[in-house]
């Protein structure tokens, strides 16, 4: 599913820039790209430089030369071997780090492993997987979740953030805070500032300069299950949605699936116009006696799309990925496949400015596309009554 989101934001994010997006099975690039590239493959091996952004989907990324902007890569695993001119952003999948990054580090929902070569010359954010680091940050690292095992060089501090355990061997300047389960403390390890933390368990050779044990960082159990728990409860009631607008709406969405990628940029004005001009044309509504009922009806309905807006998009992404490839889905195998794309875009969300924006213009536009596909339908209705009453 990953690869056919990827298209989709490649014609949303296009710019007035150079840029290329390519769709093939296998992509190795030799030749410089002097542009934005998007990619959408299984294997993707990156051998000559980018001098704009690379934006990729695929099951493995080779990067062996140079990225001069930002890199994202949502899902598979993404080895860098080369350079990065900025930020690296990766939502599931691992990631391999080896060469060097001159921005942040964000991966959400992945796991990562720093190698003794690499280093990353801004902060280093992982949320809800594993790592293990080798190398060295001259930012800070925040991590939350999962399992760490720290072994390289930290420059500007550490957060551990309700960790399953922490195995600390490496060398940590500035303050730190912890919070895991488990903290492991190797002989190798130095810290060389005031350390706050917070375990079930410590463990370690010898007596702790600067640590402070501090019980407002106690790992919570409750807290993280309410998170799973919810997390849960929005995936099953997003598949719900999902199998509802398929009964509802089923003679829309494909239409609205070419509508989304044939015309992208009408998708995005409508989308906007719904997102932007429903809330006060509710307020005008509300306002007079008559149009209260109206009110609370088309405000139940906004808030409802506004909440499950992943699942939307993703309901039309499916059908679009079905009509791309041609495939002959039965209509549970759709709503798995846009429960997917709920998820990757629900992932995107998350992700601080490129990912937030990316997933806010991929909801936008498929709202758009329905709205497109549904006032023509009206419009059709309409021409037919007319041209019954007129014989």
């Amino acid at each position: 599913m990953t690869p056919f989101l990827l298209l989709l934001l490649s014609g949303l994010l296009a710019a007035p820039q150079p840029s290329t997006m390519t769709a093939d099975e296998t992509i190795l690039l030799q030749e410089p790209s002097p542009g934005d590239r998007y990619l959408t493959a299984s294997q993707v091996w990156v051998q000559a430089p980018v001098e704009g952004d690379l934006i990729v989907a695929a099951q493995t990324l080779r990067v062996q030369d140079t990225v001069r902007q930002d890199l994202m890569a949502v899902g598979g695993e993404l080895t860098i071997e080369g350079y990065v001119g900025d930020d690296i952003r990766l939502a599931g999948g691992t990631l391999i780090l080896n060469g060097v990054t001159q921005g942040d580090v964000m991966v959400f929902g992945g796991d990562v492993v720093v190698g003794p070569t690499a280093r990353i010359l801004g902060d280093l954010l992982v949320y809800a997987g594993e790592v293990r680091f080798d190398g060295h940050v001259l930012g800070k690292v925040v991590a939350s979740g999962g399992q760490l095992h720290l072994r390289g060089i930290i420059e500007q501090g550490l957060e551990i953030q309700q960790a399953e355990s922490l195995d600390l061997g490496g060398v940590v300047w500035g303050n730190a805070t912890l919070s895991a389960r488990t903290i492991s403390v190797q002989p190798t390890a130095q810290t060389h500032g005031t350390v706050h933390y917070a375990t079930n368990e410590l463990i370690k050779p010898a007596p702790l300069e600067g640590w402070e044990f501090d019980p407002t960082l106690a790992p919570d159990d409750t807290r993280t299950w309410s998170f799973v728990g919810f997390a849960v409860f929005y995936l099953l009631a997003s598949l719900l949605v999902i199998l509802l607008m398929q009964v509802i709406f089923q003679r829309f969405l494909p239409p609205a699936a070419k509508t989304l990628f044939r015309e992208t940029g009408k998708s995005l004005g409508y989308g906007f116009l719904y997102l932007l001009g429903l809330p006060p044309l509710i307020a005008l509504l509300a306002a007079s006696v008559v149009g209260i009922p109206v009110s609370l009806f088309a405000l139940a309905a906004y808030l409802f799309s506004l909440i499950f807006g992943p699942a939307i998009a993703g309901l039309v992404l499916a059908h679009g990925f079905r009509q791309r490839y041609e495939r002959r889905w039965r209509p549970f195998t759709t709503a798995l496949m846009a429960l997917l794309a709920t998820v990757v875009v629900q992932w995107l969300f998350f992700i601080p400015l490129v990912g937030f924006l990316l997933s806010v213009l991929v909801i936008t536009a498929a709202f758009g596309a329905l709205l497109i596909d549904l006032r023509a339908a009206y419009l059709a209705t309409r021409r037919q009554q007319g041209m019954l009453i007129s014989h």
